[in-house]
């Protein structure tokens, strides 16, 4: 009676361990695939964004135009005021 427990509990132990790595083996592909999966689709989402906000920056920019506009005007003016003058030419005649 005792050696039938045993090995009850032998072929309970070795089903026991053989579903146990059976479900390890099942969880590192799925980690492995969905990693993978996760990359790829985490690389295609950078590069659609990149697309799209280089094509959304000349957008924006013409949309914040009004409220640069006075500072880059009071840069023009401050230029044209402090720039240095043209060098005179002084041309003298000869007769």
């Amino acid at each position: 009676m005792a050696v039938v427990l045993l090995l009850c509990l032998l072929a309970f132990g070795g089903f026991w361990l053989f579903f146990g790595m059976l479900w390890l083996v099942f969880r590192a592909a799925f980690w492995v695939v969905g990693g993978v999966f996760s990359l790829i689709f985490g690389a295609i989402g950078l590069v659609l964004a990149g697309v799209v906000g280089l094509a959304l920056l000349p957008v924006a920019g013409l949309l914040l135009l009004p409220f640069a506009l006075p500072v880059l005007l009071l840069g023009g003016v401050m230029w044209w005021l402090l720039r240095d003058p043209p060098p005179r030419v002084v041309v003298i005649h000869q007769r």
